[in-house]
């Protein structure tokens, strides 16, 4: 279907990119909520997972926008990488462009860096997403990372997310730095079938729809909610999918 024949003067199912719409639902909420509880306590750091699609790296990116300018985040992609690459890239998120290539000094550094910012009472925060894909010698690193502290408290703020269950990882024996200090092991839930409509509806009012629920009635939504499990990634998908595939409006359900 033609976006303008809808109604529609842009893509309201992006899967690049920005958004046009942020939708709030309830387990993203919470899962701000406990973001902000962990980076404001002493010893903060919490887990956060969720399946692929379930909306974690807007979450994350939220999140980094809501926090005061002057605190420092490194948020970054830890898919494959050993402990001198992530500490490179942690320096890097931190805004350091550096050659070094001796794990030890990128420890260094980042100590420095880190006991430096927590002493002016601004911990910088680390996010690390697909934690779960680190390498043996990253996760020491991390372990290390974790135990730098300051009066009484931790000098790095951290944020571990990924796809399936942390908890395994942070709970090993030689993880025991960063494992005492978890606060929160929060799992994202899918949307409900009513947060599912006011998602859709909401993304197609944005998109330039006069009358969202005439493109896609409830039991368009309906449908489309139990295709996608309720996980927004997959749902923008399956929504796309469904305008493309039609020509009339409102939207069939089969």
């Amino acid at each position: 279907m033609d976006l303008r024949s809808a109604g529609l003067s842009e893509q309201p199912f992006p899967t690049h990119g920005a958004p046009l719409a942020v939708v709030d639902y309830r387990s993203q909420q919470e899962a701000l909520e406990v973001l902000h509880e962990t980076i404001a306590h002493p010893v903060g750091a919490c887990l956060l997972q969720g399946p692929d699609l379930s909306g974690k790296s807007l979450l994350v990116r939220r999140f980094i926008q809501s926090l005061d300018p002057d605190v420092a985040v490194a948020a970054i992609n830890g898919k494959g990488l050993n402990a001198t690459k992530m500490l490179l890239a942690v320096l890097h998120g931190f805004g350091f462009d550096i050659d070094l290539n001796s794990s030890n000094e990128l420890l260094g550094f980042v100590r420095v860096f880190a006991l430096q910012q927590a002493a002016s009472n601004s911990p910088p925060v680390l996010i690390i997403e697909r934690t779960q894909d680190l390498h043996p010698s990253a996760l020491r690193a991390l372990s290390e990372l974790a135990g730098f502290r300051v009066r009484g408290g931790s000098a790095l703020k951290i944020v571990l997310v990924g796809d399936q269950p942390l908890a395994p990882i942070v709970n090993a024996p030689s993880m025991e730095s960063i494992g005492g200090r978890i606060l929160h092991d929060f799992h994202l839930r899918p949307m409900t079938r009513d947060e599912t409509r006011a998602y859709l509806h909401e993304k197609l009012h944005a998109a330039g729809a006069d009358y969202p629920a005439y493109v896609f009635p409830e039991p368009i939504c309906d449908t489309l909610h139990d295709a996608s499990g309720g996980w927004p990634g997959v749902l923008d998908r399956v929504a796309l999918l469904a305008l493309a595939r039609t020509d009339t409006l409102p939207v069939p359900s089969e």
